[in-house]
């Protein structure tokens, strides 16, 4: 009713002081926080604040001599939001192409990837693209989708974590993953005997123009072939 300035402290802990004395500039150090205004206008925005933090404010009526003994509220600042639209596509037996949306920020994101799932919260500024961060390897810092992630293995399972980073915090992530495709078999494959001691095999590469690897034998049972190819003539899967 007489209409007192309205003083506005806050701190991130919760625990105010009283009042003394001429309140300071907006900024200074008052009442055991940080003054945030004195004035009679409502509503105050406080601005420039960290992501999921809790603040706390203590409101005084001041009169130009004394204060109330003050109100005391708080509030915790929203998360950065994730990326949306967030998709992994295998394209072929070597690469997996990670799709997104930004957030309504335009926040860059950042992509991490592993062959476990288990990721760790991301902490400090991201590295290079390939050193490790958040319990994985950095494979994107940006805004531009799809990122095509190559070189992979066939049939394996790469896990991706997609992170909002406005310079100085992250979201909470978003976790997808896919697995590579197989090597295309090569095609059109025929066999023809040309004589009593010779067969001849032809064959068209696959898509990727990979090796074709023959093996023979006189069972007709084979074994899932590992690792390199020996020298011709040895045996193989």
């Amino acid at each position: 009713t007489n209409n007192n300035n309205v003083i506005v402290v806050w701190n991130l802990t919760g625990n105010f002081t009283t009042p003394t004395g001429t309140p300071p500039s907006v900024g200074q150090s008052f009442a055991g926080g940080t003054l945030l205004y004195n004035g009679t206008v409502s509503p105050v925005s406080h601005i420039g604040l960290n992501p999921q933090t809790a603040y706390y404010y203590k409101l005084f009526s001041y009169d130009g001599s004394s204060y109330s003994t003050g109100v005391a509220t708080n509030a915790t600042t929203l998360n950065i939001s994730n990326p949306t639209n967030v998709t992994a596509t295998p394209i072929s037996s070597s690469q997996i192409n990670v799709g997104f949306t930004p957030n309504s920020n335009n926040n860059n994101v950042i992509v991490v990837w592993n062959l476990t799932g288990n990721f760790t919260t991301p902490a400090g500024t991201p590295p290079s693209v390939g050193q490790s961060f958040a319990g994985g390897t950095l494979l994107y810092n940006g805004m531009v989708s799809p990122v095509q992630h190559t070189g992979l293995n066939p049939q394996t399972i790469y896990y991706y974590k997609l992170f909002s980073y406005n310079g100085s915090v992250y979201s909470t992530g978003v976790v997808t993953n896919a697995t590579t495709l197989s090597i295309a078999n090569p095609a059109n494959v025929t066999i023809t005997p040309i004589n009593q001691t010779q067969i001849e095999i032809a064959f068209t590469p696959n898509s990727n123009n990979n090796n074709v690897v023959i093996v023979w034998n006189l069972t007709g049972t084979f074994t899932s072939p590992v690792g390199s190819p020996p020298v011709v003539g040895q045996p193989f899967a």
